[in-house]
């Protein structure tokens, strides 16, 4: 009887499968490559960002040297968003020049300011942009020239008020309206100037009021006391003559209508506006002709407060528009 088969003991290996061992040192490996790959990555990305902050430092510190402020805070932002610990002083030591340029370019740009506001007599806005300066910009030289204008021109212009007022309490319109003169040429912003401009008017008012008045009648009466006197040397009428009646007074003239009255009034009181109008005027014609675009449109405002129907106003208005874009084109053209 044949035996049966005997079967092999070794154990049979799956052939489509791997041990455990190498899949656990196959994901080792993966894991390894991956945390090599994330500090590369982190590596040159800092490195970037390195390069990227000292690029801008160093273009910040270019733009400073050319006086480029707009540029330098470009790169100020640039290098704030690149720059890490490693470059904390460089960027620290930046940041610090950036801010003194910036104080000194505030400066500057305040004692342009101020300048342009003493040659507009603009005295209430220099007062402001004087008092903003920092005490390092206030104590330079040139800070102090400007302060020293400012006072002398405060000078003038409350000696023209006193004298203005002056004028007006004598009832001396001439010199009123020289004190006025004065004034506007010393700070066209005084606090004062609308209510002396009033006054001028009311003076006006009067002095034509009183100039065209009527003869009294007490002119008469003296005028006819010699024919009286000369009548009385006369030889006396016979008894018999009759003494003529005396001739009937005429009639009082009847005294003008309170409404007329008050339109007389009211048209000297818009002529002497008027005059005072074109006087503005003038002076904004003159400021337009030196470039004082400022004080021009500061007098026309007078000149429409005393005449709004004026149309010389707003034609001027007009071409002292034109005449500031016609220099800014200029000064963008010259850049």
């Amino acid at each position: 009887m044949p035996s049966a088969p005997q079967q092999d003991s070794t154990p049979t290996v799956p052939t489509g499968g791997k041990s455990k061992p190498a899949r656990l040192w196959r994901n080792l490996a993966i894991g390894i490559l991956l945390v090599l790959g994330l500090f590369a990555y982190i590596g040159q990305r800092d490195k970037a960002r390195a390069m990227a902050c000292q690029t801008a430092i160093s273009a910040g510190q270019q733009a400073l040297e050319h006086g480029d402020l707009d540029g330098a805070r470009q790169q100020n932002e640039l290098a704030q968003s690149n720059c890490g610990a490693a470059d904390k002083d460089l960027l620290a030591k930046f940041q610090k020049n950036l801010q003194a340029a910036d104080t000194v370019e505030s400066c500057r740009s305040n004692q342009r300011l101020l300048t342009t506001q003493l040659n507009e007599h603009k005295l209430e806005s220099a007062g402001k942009t004087l008092a903003r300066l920092v005490p390092k910009c206030a104590a330079e030289a040139n800070s102090a020239k400007l302060r020293r204008r400012l006072n002398q021109a405060q000078t003038s212009a409350g000696n023209a008020i006193q004298a203005t007022r002056r004028a007006l309490e004598s009832q001396n319109l001439a010199a009123a309206r020289q004190g006025m003169t004065s004034l506007m040429a010393a700070n066209v912003e005084a606090a004062e100037r609308e209510e002396l401009e009033n006054e001028i008017v009311r003076l006006q008012t009067l002095t034509d009021a009183k100039n065209s008045a009527p003869v009294p009648a007490t002119a008469a009466v003296t005028l006819t006391a010699p024919a009286t006197t000369t009548q009385a040397t006369l030889p006396t009428a016979p008894a018999s003559v009759a003494t003529p009646a005396p001739a009937p007074r005429p009639a009082p003239a009847p005294a003008p209508a309170l409404d007329d009255s008050r339109e007389q009034k009211s048209g000297a009181v818009n002529s002497v506006k008027a005059e005072m109008a074109q006087t503005f005027i003038t002076d904004a014609e003159t400021a337009l002709a030196q470039r004082r675009f400022d004080s021009a449109r500061t007098y026309l405002e007078s000149a429409r407060r005393m005449d709004p129907a004026n149309p010389r106003i707003e034609t001027l208005s007009r071409q002292i528009r034109e005449r500031e874009r016609q220099l800014l084109q200029q000064d963008t053209t010259i850049r």
